[in-house]
């Protein structure tokens, strides 16, 4: 027997039946399911990664509610920047509040008088009126917030006529001993910040707190009431960055 016919064909097996390879068939069959493969695991690398940025960088929020008309409107989608120990609230932020305050209050400052009226309950959606160590002044006549004497520019601010939303901070003064100073039946005299008289609001913002308002002002339950006050910076979890919905507006803020 010759060695020559033990050597494999050299030539490839045919797989044309009736004019069509099917070798080629077969080849672009394959090739379309690893593209389709591909696509799947980009799909699933993409659902990752959102996940990834949603639970340690960004969430997504809704707003709820009319307090900051005209900027913000009720039930808009915003991408919230979550809050690291590094980040130090500036003003004109617009901030994401926790809103717990009752317990938080109840549980860091008991017997701490000036904080016994807080009492909301929801977050909130607010934009940084002033920080810790800056007087904020607001004149209920000529409608202005000045901040260390500056006047605010603010256009983003909507009201009708005057400010419709009461004034009830206020906060109870010390004396020489720390002590909260009392009236004649034992309770804690308390000193409205607000001047009746010259229609103006003053405060001094203690130190790593923010006081916050809404653009709306004639609707926003803020800084102004007793039931939020002076916000802890802690209570910050997130800064709005981007609006999602409604398309047509989406963007940055």
């Amino acid at each position: 027997m010759s060695s020559k016919n033990l050597q494999p064909s050299a030539q490839p097996v045919s797989m044309v039946v009736d004019g069509e390879d099917f070798s080629k068939q077969e080849f672009k069959a394959s090739k379309s399911l690893k593209n389709f493969f591909d696509i799947i695991e980009s799909f699933i690398y993409a659902i990752i990664a959102v996940l990834v940025i949603f639970t340690f960088f960004a969430r997504l929020t809704i707003v709820d509610g009319e307090s900051m008309e005209s900027t913000l409107h009720h039930k808009e989608y915003l991408i919230v920047a979550n809050v690291f120990f590094s980040y130090e609230p500036k003003n004109g932020d617009i901030v994401v509040v926790h809103g717990d305050f009752q317990n938080y209050y109840d549980n860091k400052y008991s017997g701490y008088d000036h904080y016994l009226n807080h009492n909301y309950s929801d977050p909130i959606v607010k934009r940084v009126i002033a920080t810790g160590g800056q007087t904020v002044e607001i004149d209920y006549k000529t409608n202005t917030v000045t901040v260390d004497g500056v006047k605010l520019n603010e256009d983003y601010a909507q009201y009708i006529e005057a400010y419709r939303t009461a004034i009830t901070l206020g906060e109870y003064r010390y004396d020489e001993n720390g002590d909260v100073i009392r009236d004649a039946q034992g309770d804690p005299i308390y000193y409205p910040l607000f001047n009746q008289n010259t229609g103006v609001f003053s405060a001094v913002v203690p130190e790593n707190h923010v006081f916050v308002m809404g653009d709306n002002r004639d609707h926003s339950a803020d800084s102004r009431l007793n039931e939020i006050g002076f916000v802890p910076e802690e209570f910050i979890v997130g800064k709005a960055v981007f609006r999602l919905t409604p398309f047509n507006k989406m963007g940055g803020l």
